[in-house]
């Protein structure tokens, strides 16, 4: 396990191994990982002296100390052991509790700022991340400050008031203002205005409905795509306003958004951003479209990102190849999209009191020099949209 994540073992020093052999049983495990045996169930003291000549050893950088079982008393003697030697070693020690039953051992570690991890898978997993984040700190530009995550520049009393979901036109002219590229549109409210805004958009056009009830609209035939010209828009108007109806009579339509329809082409990801209640700010970043529920291809960044941040979000996921011209297909506009993450993550750090979710999906990657471009989104916050 420690090897699939990475890490290394260490290797002990001589007189590491000679002090083990002779503290401990015959039938120890003096190598590592060690195995103490039940020698420490009689001799509690024991933890003292192994577990601190494993720290001082020069090739150990962090202990794992796992505990199988609640033996209840003698459990809480090891506990205490192990707090001892954390108070004598600046080698960090990390308790994983395996057992199914919460000890009173536990508390022990917890009172010592040495809270147990729940498996040890979990506890490499935690250590591998751990080392990556020195990786990434020490790879920063000499004189910058690593990323304050935006958790902690954010009031303590915010949020503040009650969040509503903006429509699409209201998220996307936040968007807009903020340099996050999206579709050419208009807001129409009647058939007449619908044509108007699609002659100067120019056709090939979508139609949306537009309501603050509905979030996804194809599930209530609430969108058309490819309208070419004023007599299918006409057409398209009556049998949106006929789906909306039907499917939901109880939904207040503020019009429909005329907008661009994106070129053929391209790839659809996803862009969103949740609050997580320990975190703050977190963007998730993946394939879009319905293949977002199906392959679940997604990576996410405590926010603010940094430029490297954004880049190893888009080369982390599955789908990568996608978007680097897979059998042929023509490379997508990364950098673009890169620098639409970066968007997004200033975006959310202006209004980041304001904001409990965003939903831009699909966001639409366009060949190389064709940019990035949110053709959906959903806003839930305390936001108003420019006017």
């Amino acid at each position: 396990m420690v090897g699939q994540a990475g890490l290394k073992l260490a290797h002990f020093a001589e007189p590491t191994t000679r002090l083990l052999a002779e503290s401990l049983p015959s039938y120890a495990a003096i190598g590592n990982p060690v195995d103490t045996t039940t020698a420490v169930i009689t001799d509690p003291q024991l933890i003292d002296k192994t577990l601190l000549a494993v720290c001082e050893d020069p090739s150990v950088s962090l202990v794992l100390f796992p505990v199988t079982i609640d033996y209840g008393d003698v459990t809480i003697k090891v506990a205490e052991s192990a707090v001892r030697v954390q108070r004598q070693t600046a080698v960090p020690i990390v308790p994983v509790w395996m057992s199914s039953r919460r000890g009173d051992a536990v508390e022990v570690y917890a009172e010592a700022g040495m809270v147990p991890v729940g498996s040890v898978g979990k506890a490499v997993k935690a250590v591998k991340r751990w080392l990556e984040w020195a990786e990434w700190v020490a790879q920063q530009t000499p004189g910058t400050a690593p990323f304050e995550p935006l958790l902690l520049r954010m009031p303590p009393d915010a949020p503040s008031g009650e969040a509503s979901t903006l429509n699409e036109h209201d998220a996307k002219a936040l968007l807009r203002a903020a340099g996050i590229g999206v579709p050419a549109s208009g807001v129409a409210r009647s058939a007449d205005e619908a044509v108007q805004v699609a002659q100067r958009i120019g056709y090939p056009v979508v139609a949306k409905v537009l309501s603050t009830a509905i979030t996804h609209k194809t599930e209530v035939g609430g969108v058309m795509l490819g309208i070419a010209d004023d007599d299918a828009l006409r057409e398209a108007w009556q049998r949106i306003h006929g789906n909306v109806y039907a499917n939901r009579p109880d939904a207040t339509i503020d019009g429909l958004l005329i907008e661009a329809m994106a070129p053929a082409g391209g790839v659809e990801t996803l862009v969103g951003v949740s609050r997580d209640p320990v975190l703050g700010p977190v963007l998730t970043f993946g394939l879009g479209g319905v293949h977002v529920e199906l392959f679940r291809d997604v990576t996410r960044r405590v926010l603010p990102l940094s430029r490297r941040d954004a880049e190893a979000m888009v080369r982390e996921i599955r789908a990568f190849p996608l978007l680097n011209g897979l059998r042929g297909r023509p490379k997508a506009d990364v950098p673009a999209l890169i620098d639409l993450l970066l968007k997004v993550s200033d975006f959310v750090a202006a209004h980041a009191a304001q904001i409990d979710e965003m939903d831009l999906n699909p966001v639409w990657v366009g060949p190389v020099g064709r940019g990035a471009h949110a053709l959906d989104a959903v806003i839930v916050g305390r936001l108003k949209a420019p006017r």
